[in-house]
């Protein structure tokens, strides 16, 4: 059970950020959301919300504005 709220957590704080980055974006221009994965699991978190890996770095992901809005937060 602490497993499953702690991913839930995650995903609150994800999805917060995505709300924020959207919002900021009406004031600046932001084309894509950058984050390090620190760990195997990290990276299949956020693979799992869209991110991709960067060429350089497979722990190096990114996901794109546009792929963002999609998930309807603002």
């Amino acid at each position: 059970m602490c497993g499953s709220f702690h991913l839930f957590k995650s995903e609150l704080l994800l999805m917060g950020a995505f709300r924020n980055t959207i919002f900021a974006s009406r004031i600046i221009v932001i084309n894509l959301i950058s984050v390090v994965a620190l760990s195997e699991k990290a990276k299949a978190f956020y693979l799992k919300y869209g991110f991709k890996e960067m060429l350089n770095d497979p722990f190096h992901l990114y996901i794109t504005l546009k792929d963002v809005k999609k998930f309807g937060l603002a």
